[in-house]
């Protein structure tokens, strides 16, 4: 039935009639009648699709206004009537009070044809279907709705429109989901040590959690119910690892369809009813309260009138006693309405001040910075400050040999002396990096006097030589010998820069992660966490099955959020990410992503365990370089294919699309959670392996690849794939991952730079598509993007990302090392 006016002529006609054919006669519905507690919670299911109408703050109880009880609306004794007609056909009229254990027993024993109770009981009738037809016997719905509801003045009984039930369903019924009061809290003690108190939180996270929830939800043996949607995700499927979860308590697939279907209806309606929430909420609606009032006028020792006057009275004498003031607050709060007349005024007033004084404060700052353009503009100094700041990056002996060769070419005279000095400088200099800025102090300190804070990002970041060829260093720290390589050497801004570092801690949500820096040891073996790689291999319970992956609808949105991913995945980024991919027809150029791997014959059972076992080694300790900040790069790559039409443009052939995803997936693989600088400076082993050179970035590479040449084979997703094959695509692999270093960052992007300079306008495209060398350096710029490219997301994400950043750097960053610039700044610049 949809209505409990259906309700009651359904069991008006049955009431009475051997339904079972046992030879006795059976009941129209089992109803609880028992006064323990539940009576009134299932009373005022019945109640409230006749007291709510208008939505979830309404409520049934009170007028909110007044804090006059329902009650004392005379056309309650309508409501109260028809609820003891429903009773008179059922069992309750054969066998007196009922419980809810009892109500269920007796249905299942066919002895009455309808029952309404609490969701969880359910449990104990669904679970004994014992086939596919005996579960078609029954229809599982939300509770019954009304098509007549109390007026406004409570005066009369009028039937639903639109204006009067605007929640109301096509037919005209008022649903009305009453969300009964139970179910599990959990209190933290703050003074609890702190082990005990870790040890409370873990249990509360898994007891609540998606994988222990779901058997709570599924067993008989237990009505607590902490239902999440993951529990009705794939449910459809009957072989579905949810599935399996329910059969395996003794559940009937078409059972498990009923129960997803009703619960979500209930518990995603507009209308639902909030349960009472003030204080003496067992004396206003218990056994000595309520109860006992509705049991006397069930037994017709009172009338319906005289019941209501009781009620009315009882809850009027016990909200005067506890405080209306208090209990009024307290109900409007449960409804989600401001607690007192001049709340939401003055919220309503504080929101018009605020925005107007926002917009006094843009007009202003928009003046200030129109006139501070303009006075740039007329300002020649200013654009002289702007050049030398180019000219520093510029200063590069490549830059200005390209600068002397497209003077020959032009036919201009050169100056023999600048050919001179630059072949003096190209000789003399250091290393083979020819687009690394040149510097000497005088240059570095005419520029740092109009933009400290950019020329110092510069030394400490991309100029690492210059500690080396400046005098002195910035704190004594270079003299380092193997005796004190674990210690730490305090520097003169030691005080500043563990203030900024708390500051920073404060506004991460990152602030419970441990520091990378307490586990890492200079001589530590070369890989802890690889080492673990064989035991995972050996263990099939830790592999996560296909079907449990999260689908992504905003898969390829530019401003997903890797940190909500992470969250949905329960850890999980980057294969979700990876597998939501491959499963979906993305345009990849000319390519589409979903059945990629089947066409380039890829064993996808071993590529989809070797990108769990890559996601295993990221640290989570990392508070920055961890599955996070990899599944957001592999997700920026994939928008630069798709959107930035870069697979198109570039004419990409499959393998080269694959690649550059696979390539931003292990780019960071097994991050120790420190620089390349701090590596080299205290003589790390994989230092030493790498000889200085591009040291995480080597070892990622060569690790991932590593793993496909394990002699168990378990991880070789490429076995048929040719040596030609495999060469190409780690050739491509190694070129996009090394470029992650930003040691190189100068020489990578002035020869880009420089190679597109030369496109004069005639030419549509620096770069021949055609050519896989040109095809190569495309895409390692466009990783380089990808890994820096947070802060090109909406404001939220940007300014997450830029907070981890600087609280991964005063985490990791150890004072026997020069301190970074951006650390010594004040926080308010």
């Amino acid at each position: 039935p949809d209505s409990w006016q259906e309700w009651i002529e359904i069991s008006k006609a049955l009431h009475g009639k051997d339904l079972n054919g046992d030879g006795e006669a059976d009941a129209g519905a089992c109803v609880v009648t028992e006064p323990n507690g539940f009576l009134a919670g299932l009373f005022f299911a019945f109640a409230s699709p006749f007291l709510q109408t208008y939505g979830s703050d309404e409520g049934i109880f009170f007028d909110p206004n007044t804090m006059t009880p329902k009650f004392s609306a005379p056309k309650y004794d309508y409501i109260l009537d028809l609820y003891k007609e429903m009773v008179d056909h059922s069992v309750h009229a054969i066998i007196g009070e009922t419980n809810w254990m009892k109500a269920n027993e007796l249905f299942l024993q066919e002895k009455c044809a309808l029952l309404y109770n609490f969701h969880g009981s359910f449990k104990t009738i669904l679970t004994q279907m014992e086939s596919k037809d005996v579960a078609q016997n029954l229809r599982m719905k939300m509770i019954p709705g009304s098509e007549y509801v109390l007026a406004q003045d409570g005066e009369s009984i009028e039937k639903c429109d639109p204006q009067l039930c605007p929640f109301a369903d096509k037919n005209g019924i008022n649903h009305a989901p009453f969300y009964g009061e139970g179910g599990i809290g959990i209190v933290f003690n703050s003074n609890a040590r702190p082990d005990i108190l870790e040890a409370a939180i873990s249990f509360a996270a898994d007891l609540t959690g998606p994988n222990h929830s779901l058997p709570l939800v599924t067993s008989v043996g237990t009505l607590i119910d902490p239902y999440r949607y993951s529990h009705f995700e794939n449910v459809g499927d009957e072989n579905s690892a949810e599935s399996k979860v329910y059969i395996g308590d003794g559940w009937n697939h078409e059972s498990i369809l009923q129960w997803q279907q009703s619960t979500i209806q209930a518990f995603e309606h507009s209308n639902g009813v909030k349960d009472l929430g003030i204080y003496g909420k067992t004396q206003y609606t218990g056994e000595l309260g309520f109860e006992s009032i509705l049991t006397d006028f069930l037994s017709e020792k009172k009338s319906s009138e005289g019941s209501r006057s009781t009620l009315e009275k009882t809850w009027a004498h016990l909200t005067a006693r506890y405080g209306k003031d208090v209990q009024q607050k307290l109900y409007r709060k449960s409804l989600g309405l401001p607690t007192s007349a001049f709340e939401l005024p003055i919220v309503i007033l504080c929101i018009v001040l605020f925005s107007i004084l926002s917009l006094i404060a843009l007009t202003i700052k928009n003046r200030r910075l129109q006139k501070k353009l303009r006075e740039e503009k007329q300002n020649s100094s200013a654009l002289k400050r702007i050049t030398k700041w180019t000219n520093l990056i510029s200063n590069n002996p490549a830059s200005r040999l390209v600068k002397v060769l497209q003077d020959v070419q032009s036919g201009k005279k050169v100056d023999m002396e600048v050919i001179a000095e630059l072949l003096s400088r190209i000789k003399s200099h250091k290393g083979g990096d020819f687009y690394k800025p040149e510097l000497n102090a005088d240059e570095f300190a005419k520029v740092s006097e109009d933009n400290k804070a950019f020329a110092d990002y510069l030394k400490y970041n991309l100029m690492n030589n210059f500690f080396d060829t400046s005098a002195g260093s910035s704190s004594g720290s270079m003299n380092l010998n193997r005796s004190n390589r674990s210690g730490s050497l305090a520097s003169d801004k030691a005080a500043s820069d563990k203030a900024i570092c708390d500051i920073l801690r404060t506004v991460s949500d990152k602030s419970a992660v441990g520091s990378p820096m307490q586990n890492f040891r200079p001589d530590s073996p070369f890989s802890k966490s690889l080492n673990n790689v064989d035991e995972l291999l050996a263990r099939d319970d830790l592999w996560i099955p296909n079907d449990a992956i999260k689908r992504l609808e905003n898969i390829g949105c530019w401003n997903i959020d890797p940190f909500h991913v992470s969250s949905i995945s329960n850890g999980h980024p980057i294969l979700t990410i990876m597998y939501n991919i491959f499963t979906t027809d993305l345009d990849l150029g000319t390519h589409q992503s979903g059945g990629m791997l089947k066409r380039l014959k890829i064993n996808e059972r071993k590529f989809w365990k070797y990108v769990q076992v890559i996601e295993s080694q990221m640290r989570p300790e990392n508070v920055y370089h961890n599955a996070t900040h990899v599944a957001d790069v592999v997700h920026n790559m994939l928008w630069l294919l798709r959107d930035g039409e870069l697979a198109g443009r570039l004419g990409l052939c499959e393998w080269e699309v694959f690649a550059s995803l696979f390539a931003c997936m292990i780019h960071d693989f097994d991050h120790p959670g420190v620089s390349n600088d701090f590596l080299v400076r205290t003589s790390h082993k994989r230092a030493i392996l790498y000889n200085n050179q591009s040291v995480n970035e080597n070892w990622h590479v060569a690790q991932a690849f590593g793993l496909l040449n394990r002699e168990d084979g378990d991880l070789a997703w490429d076995e048929e794939w040719t040596e030609d094959q495999i060469f190409k695509f780690r050739k491509l692999c190694i070129s996009m991952v090394l470029a992650t270093d930003m040691a190189r960052h100068f020489e990578l992007l002035g020869k880009f730079k420089a190679r597109v300079a030369e496109c004069d306008d005639a030419c549509t495209d620096a770069y021949d598509p055609a050519e896989s060398k040109d095809r190569e350096s495309v895409l390692v710029m466009a990783i380089k993007a990808c890994d820096i490219g947070t802060q090109g997301k909406k404001w939220k994400l940007a300014r997450k990302w830029a907070t981890i950043v600087q609280v991964s750097a005063c985490i990791t960053h150890p004072r026997l090392l020069p301190t970074p610039p951006f650390l010594s700044l004040s926080f308010d610049s």
